[in-house]
């Protein structure tokens, strides 16, 4: 995925310079598919990911609610007098 900078870049010498995509995706060191990609949208958008499953952290939590519920009623004396 390529940076905003850069998508400003192909869409620029593109769009305003009129250069053709076969140069400016010579220019830019990419592919002609991906020049094609960033000229086809109107604006670049920003991808965001859902997320990410914690299977592990699921299962134990149950477990971490009941001792903290039992804990919760214990009080500390060790140390003080």
């Amino acid at each position: 995925m390529l940076r905003m900078d850069e998508v400003n870049v192909v869409r620029y010498k593109a769009l305003v310079e009129g250069q053709s995509i076969r140069r400016v995706a010579r220019e830019m060191g990419m592919s002609r598919n991906t020049v094609r990609k960033y000229l086809k949208v109107s604006e670049p958008m920003r991808h965001e990911q859902g997320a990410r499953a914690r299977p592990v952290l699921e299962k134990v939590v149950p477990r971490i609610d009941q001792l903290l519920e039992e804990w919760s009623t214990r009080t500390t004396t060790r140390g003080v007098q």
